[in-house]
């Protein structure tokens, strides 16, 4: 989780999260000595972490049939 947390930060610092953004996923990627593909997966597996953490989620399969 360390990965993930260093990562969204430096993209949050980074301006990667901006309207428009300051640097490209390509841009950031390079950044962080990493591939576009594996940026794209920290980013995915840390915005999924975010959510559950922060969120109470309950998805219609979750939940039991009354």
């Amino acid at each position: 989780m360390d990965l993930q947390h260093d990562t969204l930060v430096t993209a949050l610092s980074a301006g990667y999260y901006g309207i428009p953004r300051d640097l490209s996923m390509k841009e950031l990627a390079g950044e962080l000595g990493i591939t576009p593909q594996a940026l794209s997966n920290r980013l995915r597996r840390g915005h999924g972490t975010l959510v559950e953490n922060a969120l109470t989620v309950t998805c219609p399969h979750d939940e039991e049939e009354t």
